[in-house]
């Protein structure tokens, strides 16, 4: 796995080590009602169904960038989200990840294509909502 930091033109983390954490129902969803909302066209409507849908290989596969992830509350500031598009039936979905200082891993976005706008970047949360967020998790209030 590499150091999480982004480099020029390649992923920050090994996909399918993340797909494995995933596997293993070790991944912190942010904006969790967000995602839910989203899998649902899927026919995916708990934690669980999302994160063992990610663990499959998938279909289609880009990967579209890795940016910095800035302001973060980890006091990991500089630390990599990676991004990726992949394919489900005729569909196109995006999903972007990283791992929090803490070494947990953390699914930021999952959601079809067509929610982006054309030309749209992806969302780079802020550090606060991310340590809120992952202050709330380990306080058991995101199941």
């Amino acid at each position: 796995m590499s150091d999480g930091k982004a480099k020029g033109g390649g992923a920050g983390y090994d996909f399918e080590v993340f797909r494995e954490a995933c596997k293993q129902g070790d991944v912190f969803i942010f904006k969790i009602s967000e995602v839910k909302k989203d899998a649902k066209r899927l026919n995916l409507f708990s934690e669980k169904e999302i994160l063992q849908f990610v663990a499959q290989p998938p279909d289609r596969l880009t990967f579209k960038d890795s940016r910095l992830l800035e302001n973060d509350l980890f006091k990991s500031k500089g630390a990599a989200v990676d991004a990726y598009y992949f394919g489900c039936g005729q569909d196109t979905w995006y999903l972007a990840f990283l791992m929090a200082v803490s070494r947990k891993w953390v699914l930021k976005s999952f959601k079809p294509s067509d929610v982006l706008q054309a030309g749209d970047e992806p969302e780079v949360a802020s550090g606060y909502q991310l340590g809120e967020a992952f202050a709330k998790a380990l306080r058991g209030k995101n199941k």
